[in-house]
């Protein structure tokens, strides 16, 4: 017989296949597994599941229905006539129908529960990198600010009079601390503005002994960074290279390019109560690199026993 000679119910079990694994396949993925496989409920999860597979035996047996001809049809029994046995054949072909949807079925369960877990892997990824990023930030925020009042309170020991406008100048960098900087990403002519006004801030507590150089080049106007990036390497800059009995120098380069940073910075090592570690500021600045820039950054730390080196160099395309 041919295909366009066939009678219409036997497409019907096709028909109600395919409707049948689109919904199986949107209901497990966007209700069954989030409603009751993520929230623990196991038992009802599987008893849906169970009642899904079972009528994946029962839809190869609808063409029944309109099948007037077929003895399992209800035609048969309205006129009052036997059930006549199935032949072999026909058990053969209803055997490998219902296998096939089953195999079917249980691929579009398995499918749907696959691609719903690995996006629910991937947002815990995502908020597990959030929440460390905004942990780092955090530590950020005090370690700055212990830094910076201790430069104030030097200049309101002295009696400076660079005190109070070191105090105006610490407004506005904590004004960007709180707002801005708890975005994800920043524009970084104002990473550079704020990197400039914490120079300028700790250059108010410096004496001349201590030469403090930045040079910035490239255009800041239309690019992002994540916030708070570059200031680490400032602040140990800072903390191990001034000193007032010593002659040191302090040199912060900042070079852009249409789609990279490099940022270098280099300092005598003259504060000799400590040593230069990587506990806090630079530390931090290398675990918040790895989470937001990874393989789009190079870093090199160069130590000596006079002077410390960084270059750090970013990919912000």
């Amino acid at each position: 017989m041919h295909a366009e000679n066939l009678p219409f119910f036997v497409y019907i079990p096709y028909v109600f296949s395919a409707i049948y694994f689109i919904a199986l396949f949107y209901l497990n993925y966007h209700w069954f597994i989030p409603r009751y496989y993520f929230t623990k409920k196991y038992l009802t999860y599987y008893g849906i599941i169970a009642v899904c597979i079972l009528l994946l035996v029962i839809i190869p047996e609808s063409d029944h229905l309109f099948d007037k001809g077929h003895p399992m049809n209800p035609h048969h029994f309205h006129h009052g006539k036997n059930i006549p046995h199935l032949q072999p054949h026909q058990l053969m072909r209803f055997s490998f129908f219902e296998m096939q949807i089953f195999l079917m079925g249980i691929m579009v369960l398995l499918t749907s529960m696959y691609l719903r877990i690995t996006e629910r892997l991937g947002e815990a990824e995502d908020e597990k990198v959030n929440a460390e990023l905004s942990y780092l930030k955090a530590q950020i925020n005090p370690h700055f600010l212990f830094n910076t009042l201790n430069s104030i309170y030097s200049l309101a020991y002295k009696k400076s009079d660079q005190t109070a406008p070191a105090i105006v100048k610490l407004s506005g960098l904590m004004r960007y601390v709180i707002s801005d900087a708890q975005e994800d990403k920043v524009m970084l002519s104002k990473e550079v503005e704020y990197l400039t006004n914490y120079i300028e801030l700790q250059k108010l507590r410096l004496t001349e002994k201590t030469k403090v150089i930045f040079d910035q080049q490239g255009v800041t106007e239309d690019k992002m960074i994540a916030p708070l990036l570059l200031l680490p390497f400032v602040e140990n800059a800072f903390k191990y290279g001034s000193n007032p009995e010593h002659d040191s120098e302090i040199k912060i380069k900042l070079l852009v390019s249409d789609t990279s940073l490099q940022f270098d910075v280099k300092n005598d090592i003259v504060n000799l109560h400590d040593i230069p570690s990587e506990r806090i500021g630079v530390g931090n600045a290398k675990e918040r690199l790895a989470l937001t820039y990874s393989g789009k950054y190079l870093l090199n730390i160069i130590p000596t026993k006079n002077q410390y080196l960084i270059s750090l160099h970013i990919n912000l395309s």
